[in-house]
């Protein structure tokens, strides 16, 4: 299963903002830019870190919309459970919800989100995740994932691919990894600019994901 680290994120993003909250000047940013560049060809030990960074001038551009959408959502009360609970579909691409769970996340105080699991036949399921991006803590989670998506991101190896992409008219990031015959994949937007969408697949390609995605009926969250 494909995972990632929020800490990660939050400390590359939190750089980001760091770097032009400093006021550098526009010939600061072109040698970085060329150092980047520099770093990447040469295949360096800092070459994933040069692509995590690539977006740094289109996030740069927005900063004021990112900082205005945090300050919003911050200010919002988070949705009740039968809110979310009537997001979390009885079926997806065919497969019935098999458990769900709703409420204040545990690990995070103040963020509201719910969880349902569609397990096909024990080898293959998939996981959906919503997560109001309301309040304190779900703002600053919520303007991560928007920060995420601006950028045009695309990797791809003999293992699978990572990419950003317009997808029934919202911005996704889509992943998958493959390992033998065993393929995992996982999707991910942000609706509205509040509430984030997660999909996870176990044993389920990217492809079958973005049907998942059109399935869903996000326009109940409000």
């Amino acid at each position: 299963m494909i995972t990632h680290s929020l800490k990660t994120k939050a400390s590359i993003y939190a750089l980001i903002f760091l770097l032009f909250s400093c006021g550098g000047n526009q010939k600061d940013q072109k040698e970085d830019q060329q150092e980047a560049k520099k770093e990447e060809s040469s295949g360096g030990s800092m070459s994933d870190a040069v692509k995590s960074i690539k977006g740094l001038s289109t996030i740069a551009n927005h900063s004021e919309d990112i900082e205005k959408m945090q300050k919003t959502l911050s200010s919002l009360k988070p949705v009740n459970n039968e809110q979310l609970k009537a997001a979390l579909p009885a079926t997806l691409i065919g497969i019935k919800r098999s458990e769900f769970s709703i409420g204040d996340n545990a690990g995070l105080a103040g963020l509201q989100s719910g969880q349902a699991t569609y397990d096909k036949d024990g080898e293959h399921s998939l996981k959906l995740t919503l997560t109001d991006g309301a309040g304190e803590t779900g703002s600053g989670i919520a303007s991560l994932q928007y920060m995420g998506l601006m950028t045009d991101h695309e990797k791809e190896t003999n293992e699978g691919f990572e990419k950003n992409i317009d997808l029934n008219g919202q911005r996704v990031s889509l992943e998958e990894s493959k390992n033998g015959d065993r393929v995992d994949s996982k999707l991910t937007s942000l609706y509205n600019k509040r509430f984030i969408v997660s999909l996870e697949g176990d044993g389920i390609p990217a492809s079958d994901l973005e049907k998942a995605f059109k399935e869903l009926d996000l326009g109940v969250l409000k």
